[in-house]
Parts: structure tokens; C-alpha cells; sequence
């Protein structure tokens, strides 16, 4: 590799000279035998000469395999699938961050102000997990033919279609596939592979994220399991790992999977080494990966984790407006995996304990005029039948968008997600016992089939309301409501938009009809019980809302009202789910501000933070989905928060016994 010195040491890039008789230097190198990088500008007349010399620590990925006694084999499958010319880059020379001009840094986030500073330098990383030859050997492969040989007995057997394949260049041949499966497109670290565990409550469920590899057609899964929910009874991390803790999940299932080791670290990224073969076979399809996967947003574009965001982490003290630890704001056009719309601003905040985001970043899409339009590339998944879901924060100012699936030929939906109101009229916060949730379950097809067939009530956003039958419109500075023309009603375009934002919802005599049909639970189901005579149900107009809604009021002595717990009607998880929605992650907890404690208050107990069902879906194990997110209505002018999705297995999300945390 060669060096350019320029009365220091420095990394070339590219020279350009200003009026001032400046010299600007773009790179990265060394100077007083310091590290540096960005750019740096020093006076023409200091300059004495260039001269151009070897760097023998500057080592690309693909060099630093081929001369590591450990990794000879799977450096020469690297090089003879032609997948180390794609491990030749290390940044991107076209990105130029000073061509973006922002708003002093301040940006909007819901209910507070962030600072924010553009992504300076666009690096281009990778991150690959590596048998040793030493591993291979134990496996019976000691040659490049042996581990040709290998890869087509388990890929020839997933991808029976592509087993004519000879050419190891070719992306469907097996050798190929083995070593894509390998890599993924962006770098990381031993910490940063998953979000920070001490977020988690791991006695509920294992730290884990899934990411795309550079074979098209595989994600992996990285986990970092505990055996209890302290720090110092970390078990390890592991590829492809299913289960939780020491044993296996509630389903079940548990697979050992691949455990991660030592890191070498390269100039564009890091190798790890692994203990076994990692292979994209017939188990993992059919066992390991056939479980909910919850992918945070922050894992979805390689320019985010090769960003290493995860590590931005703010002091519970630090003010969001404080440029001490600002949000990275990426640009449009310069973030793969994500292409967003260009008068639109894409941040990431700093991890904070107490942040209402899952791993406690938020993904925030900004826009002065509230006009989003987001494409995300999905990760992979195998053959079978998917159920997506959109984790957020709901605000009261927030969205309605559109969310299609590839053309929308097998999913489209709108999503509300101005819904504080929404939900304060869907239903109380539900708190469930495990015994009498079981038989909640066991009710389910009876439950939907009676929610499906009672009749509903609209809700309509902001400023359009029906009143006896009456669509019109409600001003709020007034307090007045004007009923539409029949002309209005008669556009179709009008009609069209209306019926993209309506929410139907249960009337209060159906929820009294379900709470005869025994459907009710709380945290003491035996103490509920007995309180019983001592709860009624009333149903009463707003007349500034211009819709029914029920209430639960109670009543008894003030030492009964005290011990009754903060409980509601539960057939709440039904009503959601029959509406969309789902409670927010059991296992993701948040710090309370001032608490001093970590794993204080779950997700599932913030009624805004919920995951709402965008649909279900067939994946043919082969293509890589696109999911579009588009703004149709924002009547608050609120932000686009991007949290985390879900693909949970039409199985799982069906199953009648087991529960989804």
C-alpha cells in the first residue's frame, strides 16, 4: 500500500488548493505519531516536497487473511470465489459531507430538541466470522477440494436448482455461497453485534439481532445469551443460536450454534475466529431461524453499523441539545440498504437509558413539511408464511403512512400512528395471568369470530368526525362541526383518502358483552374476582370528540379501591391484535430517569410503545424483500420514528398455547 508524506505522514486522497494558499489533505495517516483522520489543511508554503513510500501496516481484509497462518484455507476460497475483490474497498471518494448544508445541527425529535452533526467520512467495512484451519481440520476438510466438496453437500441441498453450478465465481454456486455466508457488509465489533445487553432483561429472552450476509439468499442470527441478568454471567457470542440462557426457548427448540471468538483487526474491518463450520443448511432454515426475529432499525443499513452508532451512548444527564454527543445524520443517496426521500433528514440519536426506542437510539426520519417516503431492503427469510410488524414510538403528532411490501402484490396497509388518542379508546394497559391467559387463548378463534361480526364505530383523525351517521368537519379553535356536502362525499379521491385513514373500533356494549364471556384477567385473578360486584361499566358521549367511548370506573371502600391493581377487561391483547396492534418487548426494559437501577420498566407496560401489525406475507427463501414507507397524512407535522420491525412465523404468531412475550 502506498502512503503520501506531506511533512506528515498521511493516507492519499485528494489535493485541492484554495485562494488562501491552503492545501487540503482528505485521508487518514499519522503525524507526531499520532493517528489522525478527516480533513486538514495546511499553508502551500510549508509544503517542501511528495513522495510516495510503502505502509506496511495499512492491510485491507483480504491481505490480512492471506497472511494469517490460521486462515489459509478459507483465504484461498476467498480469493477463488473472487469475493476478496469486494473486500478491497475502504471508503467512499465521492462522498463529500460538506456539500450538505443543515439547520445548525437542531433537529426536531418529537417532544424534545436534538443535535445533530453529519456523517463526516463514509467508510466502507466488512466483518467476517472464520474457521481456522485447525476447525476445518476437525471436520474433515484439509484441501480447497475438501471444502468445495463440503459447501456443495449443504448448499446442493438447499439450492437443488443451482447444483450445475461449477464456476466459484458465479454468486449461486456452492463454494461461493459458503463463503458469503461468512461475511457481512459492514463493520462491527465484539460489542457492538448486538445492542446492549444490559437494555435486556435476560432472564425473559437472549440479546440477539439478525443481519443480511453477503450471500443474497442468508441472514445469520448473533446472540449474546446470559445465564442470569447480570454482566458477569455472560455465557458468550454465538452465530445461529437458538434458545435462551443454558437451555431451550419456550417453544422448545434449542440449537448450540457457532461460537464467535478472538478478532483480528484490518484496516477496513474486523475478522472473527469461530469454533465451527457456519453454514447456511437445512437446520437453520427449518429449526434455528424459524423464530420471531426482532431487527432493530439500526442494524437495517450497513452505513449505520459501520457507523458504529451503538457506541454513542449519552450520559442519562447530557441534554439532547448538547453537540457533547450529537445524533449522526446520514445522507440520502449515501446509505445502503435505505433510500429515502431527499427533503427528508435521517438521524440517530444517542443511546440513552431512558430513551422510549428499542436499544435505546432512535431512528428518526425529520421533515419540515412531514413528506416521507422510505425504502428499506428486508434481510432474507426463509420459505414460509411471515407476519411483519412496525415497532414505534406512537406519538399524538405523529404519521399516517402507507406501508407496501415490494409492488404490493402481497401486502399494503396504512398505519396510524398519531394514536395516543387511538389507543386511550382501544383499551387499559393489560396485565395478565399466566393461568387464566392460557384459557384466554384457548378462546381465541371464539373470541375472533365474536369481534368480527359486532358492529363498529369510526374514528376519523384530527379534524374529520361523524355524528349521527354524518361525516363533517370539527374545528377545534371553535369548537364547531360542519357537516360535508354531498358533493364532497361524492369525490372519489376524497373517498379514497378517507377510507385510507378510518379506524374501526368496538362499541362499549360490545366490550360489556365480552367481559360476560368471562374473558377478563388481571395480576390477581382470585382478588379480581372478588371485586367483581364492585366494577361497573359506563357508556357516555364526547361531544368534542363527536364518538362513544367506555370507561371502567370502581367502586367499593377506599381501602378496596387501593388494593384493586391497575387492571382493565382482558380481552385488551385481543382488541389489539384484532386492530393491529401488539404490546411493546416484555424483555426490553429502560432505565427510569433518577431510578439508579437498570431493567426498571418494560416496554410492554408503556402503552405507546406498541408494534403494529402491518400484515402477513409468503417468503420464498430466495428473495430479499422491499418494504416502502410512505407518509399519506400529517395533520401535527410529526416525525417518522423508525424503532425496530418484527417477522415473528405465522406459527408463532397463531399459536394457541404459547404466547409471544
Amino acid at each position: 500500500m502506498k502512503k503520501l508524506i506531506l511533512s506528515i505522514t498521511v493516507f492519499a486522497a485528494s489535493m485541492t488548493a484554495t485562494a488562501q494558499q491552503f492545501v487540503i489533505i482528505d485521508g487518514v495517516g499519522y503525524k507526531d505519531n499520532q493517528f489522525i483522520q478527516g480533513q486538514q489543511a495546511f499553508l502551500a508554503e510549508d509544503i517542501e516536497s511528495f513522495r510516495y513510500e510503502s505502509d506496511p501496516n495499512f492491510r485491507l481484509m483480504p491481505s490480512a487473511l492471506a497472511s494469517d497462518e490460521h486462515t489459509q484455507l478459507f483465504s484461498q476460497a476467498l480469493q477463488l470465489t473472487g469475493l476478496a475483490d469486494s473486500l478491497q474497498a475502504y471508503f467512499d471518494y465521492e462522498y463529500n459531507s460538506l456539500d450538505y448544508t443543515y439547520k445548525d445541527g437542531l433537529y426536531r425529535i418529537s417532544n424534545h430538541d436534538q443535535y445533530a452533526e453529519v456523517l463526516n467520512r463514509r467508510y466502507i467495512k466488512f466483518t467476517a466470522f472464520v474457521e481456522t484451519d485447525e476447525v476445518l481440520a476437525a471436520n474433515g476438510i484439509t484441501s480447497i477440494e475438501d471444502l468445495k466438496a463440503y459447501a456443495k453437500r449443504i448448499y446442493d441441498d438447499v439450492f437443488p436448482e443451482d447444483a450445475a453450478v461449477s464456476d466459484p465465481t458465479d454468486r449461486r454456486n456452492s463454494l461461493n455461497r459458503f463463503v458469503a455466508y461468512h461475511i457481512l457488509p459492514f463493520g462491527a465489533s465484539h460489542s457492538t453485534l448486538t445492542a446492549f445487553p444490559n437494555y435486556f432483561d435476560q432472564r425473559i429472552a437472549d440479546v440477539a439481532d439478525w443481519y443480511q450476509t453477503m450471500m443474497p439468499e442468508g441472514s445469520l442470527k448473533v446472540s449474546r445469551p446470559r445465564t442470569g441478568n447480570a454482566v458477569n454471567t455472560e455465557i458468550g457470542l454465538f452465530l445461529n443460536r437458538r434458545g435462551l440462557q443454558n437451555g431451550p426457548d419456550k417453544y422448545g427448540v434449542q440449537v448450540k450454534g457457532v461460537e464467535i471468538g478472538e478478532s483480528v483487526n484490518t484496516q477496513n474491518g474486523l475478522y472473527f475466529y469461530i469454533n465451527s463450520p457456519l453454514v447456511y443448511d437445512r437446520k437453520t432454515l427449518e429449526e434455528t431461524l424459524q423464530e420471531r426475529w426482532r431487527v432493530d432499525f439500526v442494524t437495517l443499513s450497513p452505513d449505520f453499523m459501520t457507523a458504529r452508532t451503538r457506541e454513542n451512548q449519552a450520559d442519562i444527564n447530557t441534554p439532547t441539545f448538547s453537540n457533547s454527543k450529537p445524533a449522526t445524520l446520514f445522507l440520502p443517496k449515501h446509505t445502503n440498504g435505505i433510500d429515502f426521500n431527499p427533503d427528508a433528514d435521517l438521524i440517530i440519536s444517542p443511546s440513552r437509558y431512558y430513551y422510549w426506542s428499542y436499544g435505546g437510539d432512535e431512528v428518526d426520519v425529520c421533515s419540515v413539511i412531514s413528506r416521507y417516503d422510505i425504502t428499506i431492503d428486508l434481510p432474507c427469510l426463509p420459505e414460509g408464511d411471515w407476519e411483519l410488524r412496525f415497532g414505534t414510538c406512537m406519538m399524538q403528532e405523529g404519521p399516517i403512512i402507507q406501508a407496501t411490501l415490494d409492488d404490493g402484490s402481497q401486502l399494503t396497509t396504512t398505519l396510524n400512528l398519531a394514536s395516543m388518542s387511538i389507543l386511550e379508546n382501544m383499551g387499559w394497559r393489560s396485565y395478565v395471568s399466566s393461568d387464566i391467559y392460557a384459557d384466554i387463548l384457548q378462546q381465541r378463534a371464539k373470541i375472533d369470530e365474536l369481534l368480527l361480526t359486532l358492529p363498529t364505530y369510526k374514528v376519523y383523525p384530527d379534524r374529520y368526525q361523524e355524528r349521527d351517521g354524518v361525516l363533517g368537519v370539527y374545528d377545534q379553535s371553535t369548537r364547531t362541526w360542519t357537516p360535508l356536502s354531498e358533493e364532497q362525499l361524492a369525490n372519489e379521491e376524497f373517498q379514497a383518502f378517507l377510507k385510507s385513514i378510518v379506524t374501526e373500533y368496538r362499541s362499549a356494549a360490545d366490550i360489556k358483552q365480552l367481559i360476560n364471556e368471562k374473558v377478563m384477567v388481571s395480576i390477581d385473578d382470585t382478588h379480581i374476582k372478588d371485586m367483581m360486584t364492585g366494577i361497573t361499566y359506563e357508556e357516555r358521549e364526547l361531544t368534542d370528540d363527536g364518538y362513544s367511548v367506555w370507561k371502567l370506573f370502581v367502586s367499593g371502600t377506599d381501602e378496596e379501591v387501593e388494593k384493586l391493581p391497575d387492571y382493565t377487561e382482558m380481552f385488551t391483547r385481543e382488541l389489539f391484535r384484532l386492530n393491529g396492534f401488539l404490546h411493546g418487548p416484555a424483555e426490553y426494559r429502560m432505565q427510569i430517569p433518577g431510578g439508579g437501577q437498570l431493567n426498571t420498566q418494560a416496554m410492554s407496560s408503556v402503552s405507546l410503545l406498541s408494534r403494529k401489525i402491518i400484515g402477513r406475507f409468503h417468503s420464498d427463501g430466495r428473495t430479499r424483500h422491499k418494504l416502502n414507507i410512505k407518509s399519506i397524512y400529517s395533520g401535527g407535522g410529526g416525525n417518522l420514528d423508525l424503532d425496530y420491525l418484527e417477522f415473528c412465523p405465522v406459527s408463532i404468531a397463531d399459536h394457541q398455547t404459547i404466547p409471544e412475550d
